[in-house]
Formats: structure tokens, C-alpha cells, sequence
């Protein structure tokens, strides 16, 4: 897929399934194009919609070490459940 079909699928989808959508990604190794496109997609998608993305969302990139939740508008990190923490 492209980053354009990637931005087209995630518009759709409310602030908590994106949320979701960066918690799939947690703990996940691998590393390919089609991920790298996904991934920038998901994280503009987060920040266009004026979310607070903490310690995980920022322009640069996402933090995939730990699982996150929505609290008000700001993304935060669920650190004291250790590295890939639950929810």
C-alpha cells in the first residue's frame, strides 16, 4: 500500500482505534518499507487531529517501546507496566 491508501484507511477510524493501532505495533521487531509508510501514516493522522501525542507521537517519529492510552488528548505511555506493558 501506499502512504496515501494508509492515510485514507486510518481518517476513518476514531481516536481510541488509532490508539489501538499504535499498540499493535509495540514490541514488534521487523522493519520494511509497507511498516515505515503505515507508520508515518499513523503518526499524521494522530497530530492532524490536534492530538497531545507525549513522549510517544512526535513529527519525527513514534516510540514503539512502550503500550499507550488516551487520557483527555494527550498520549500517554504505560511505562510503569514495563516494556510492552498491558492496557
Amino acid at each position: 500500500m501506499t502512504y496515501e491508501e494508509y492515510r485514507a484507511k486510518l481518517r476513518p477510524l476514531t481516536n481510541e482505534e488509532l490508539i489501538g493501532k499504535i499498540n499493535q505495533e509495540v514490541g514488534k521487531p521487523g522493519w520494511v518499507a509497507a511498516r515505515g509508510r503505515y507508520l508515518s501514516a499513523l503518526r499524521e493522522t494522530v497530530l492532524e487531529r490536534g492530538i497531545d501525542g507525549g513522549e510517544a507521537v512526535k513529527p519525527t517519529g513514534l516510540s514503539l517501546k512502550y503500550k499507550v492510552k488516551l487520557v483527555g488528548n494527550r498520549i500517554v505511555q504505560l511505562k510503569e507496566s514495563g516494556e510492552f506493558g498491558q492496557i
